[in-house]
């Protein structure tokens, strides 16, 4: 607390977010909630020490804590805070801090939502939304008509995520000349159906067929081709692809194929109705059916009903993106306590979220579905040309050669 002059006193929510960051592993510093607890009970800050709002009540267990300690009061006014602090320094208290405006200072400064859990005094930040994307019809492969979101002129590359596509349509003309045999190298392509079939088969002997809810997770590594061939069932075709870039010292791995089918996707069910199909990751203790995966992703398919709440831990280094294709909600750091904050979206667009290490989603009167896909980021030069995707222009050229020279094929 030596950033600050006084040792008792009020500060700035800034201020005071900046010394929660700064002390979350510091056993010597504690936030004290003091908001009657009846009136935030979905974003009650969990933290190391809980008081009663009650005035009577506060002082007697303000006699049981040490005086030694370093203590920011988050009450629910700045003024009432700063009551509760008189309180304190008339008790002996030498180093204790009340955030000017209270909570409601805290929402108009548009700090993150802040959750403490537990006696671990670890910090939750909620993830803002800091970009919207409208998907762009293009026609890829032999002329499939489908939305892109990544790999556009607006955004070009969300690092590690080179390429997102949905394909799908009423219109079988719309995709059923498919993606003929080509080659990739140095990526791996994520394709999750759902609905309809794909057929394909690659240069390493795979075929098959996936269908509803089926994922198809293929690292290229140092090289491959493949054909993937849409097919409607019973009228319909929908899906994602994904393209996600390999560390430089992976894109001359050998090529990984998984094919996972929906019934081994686990899918988890709360209370309130959300329901999440976990591909990759985890989500409430539930590991996906994708692993050993370099980037670590996250990609879920999520449900929320109306009027429901869906929250996610993200890892603070990935980054992290939302599709939206069903529905409508509110997505970022909206109070959870109402609809008029965060970031309202509706169908069809990507998200792309800022820092953080949580994001939240909530519903009003309409149900959504998204994926949420999130990745760890290499901050590594990219050097593209169609489906080969490298460090260096160098490496592009000799990927050619590869292919016109028939040693493409390690």
């Amino acid at each position: 607390m030596s950033q600050f002059k006084q040792i008792m006193g009020t500060i700035t929510p800034q201020d005071a977010f900046n010394l929660i960051k700064t002390n979350e592993d510091n056993s010597n510093f504690v936030i004290l909630d003091i908001r009657p607890y009846e009136e935030f009970v979905v974003d009650h800050i969990a933290g190391s020490m809980n008081l009663d709002y009650n005035g009577h009540e506060f002082q007697k267990k303000v006699e049981q804590l040490d005086k030694n300690k370093d203590y920011v009061i988050y009450c629910r006014s700045g003024v009432r805070g700063g009551y509760f602090l008189e309180k304190m320094r008339d008790s002996g208290f030498k180093k204790a801090y009340n955030i000017l405006g209270g909570y409601q200072g805290w929402k108009i400064s548009r700090l993150p939502l802040v959750k403490w859990l537990g006696e671990s005094k670890k910090m939750v930040i909620y993830r803002k939304v800091v970009e919207v994307i409208d998907p762009t019809y293009v026609l890829e492969g032999a002329g499939v008509r489908l939305r892109r979101s990544i790999a556009t002129q607006k955004l070009n590359y969300l690092d590690p995520f080179l390429l997102f596509d949905h394909f799908g349509s009423n219109n079988p003309e719309d995709y059923l000349a498919g993606f003929p045999m080509h080659p990739h190298r140095g990526i791996e392509t994520v394709t999750y159906i759902l609905d309809g079939l794909v057929e394909h088969k690659d240069s390493m002997g795979n075929s098959g067929i996936i269908g509803k809810d089926d994922v198809q997770w293929m690292t290229s590594g140092s090289g491959i081709i493949h054909e993937e061939m849409p097919k409607p069932k019973n009228g319909n075709m929908e899906g994602f692809q994904l393209w996600v870039n390999l560390p430089s010292n992976l894109k001359m791995t050998t090529p990984r194929y998984q094919e996972v089918k929906s019934s081994q996707i686990p899918e988890i069910c709360q209370e309130d109705g959300v329901v999440v199909k976990i591909i990759a990751g985890e989500t409430a203790g539930v590991r996906g059916a994708v692993t050993k995966i370099y980037a670590d992703p996250t990609y879920l398919d999520v449900t929320i009903p109306p009027g429901s709440i869906f929250k996610q831990p993200i890892k603070h280094e990935h980054t992290a993106f939302a599709y939206v294709f069903e529905g409508e909600g509110i997505f970022s750091d909206l109070d959870e306590e109402s609809i008029n904050n965060g970031t309202f979206t509706t169908a069809t667009k990507l998200l792309i979220y800022g820092d953080g290490d949580h994001i939240m989603v909530k519903t009003d009167k309409s149900s959504v579905r998204f994926l949420l896909i999130s990745g760890k980021s290499l901050n590594e030069p990219i050097a593209r040309y169609g489906p080969f995707v490298m460090n260096t222009t160098e490496e592009i050229e000799q990927a050619l050669n590869d292919l016109q020279n028939g040693t493409f094929i390690k």
